[in-house]
């Protein structure tokens, strides 16, 4: 181990895993619309399913704003939610497939 991971015992995958870019989506979704703890928490596929819905609703609010000129209409934010969006997104997808993948393989 190198670096700051070296000097407080984290291990790489320690790493990979508190930096993934769904991780830092889910942050920044918590910060950028108000949910329920348990919409933001919940694993299930229904519940990542709800996530994604709340957040297309959220998305199309602002292209509203944006299209409006509202005053209250924020390009950062804007961009932050499609971001979060996007990698919440592939990260459920991906997530499918390998429990696919891995149900594919026990049969």
């Amino acid at each position: 181990m190198t670096g700051d991971a070296a000097l407080d015992g984290r291990t790489a995958e320690h790493d990979r895993w508190f930096e993934s870019p769904a991780r830092r989506a889910r942050q920044d979704v918590d910060q950028l619309v108000s949910l329920e703890p348990e919409v933001l928490t919940d694993a299930s596929l229904w519940g990542r399913l709800r996530l994604l819905k709340r957040l297309r609703a959220a998305l199309r609010t602002m292209r509203k704003q944006g299209v409006e000129e509202a005053w209250s209409y924020d390009l950062a934010r804007h961009r932050r939610l499609l971001a979060a969006y996007g990698a919440l997104a592939a990260a459920a997808v991906k997530r499918e497939e390998k429990r696919g993948l891995s149900r594919a393989s026990r049969s």
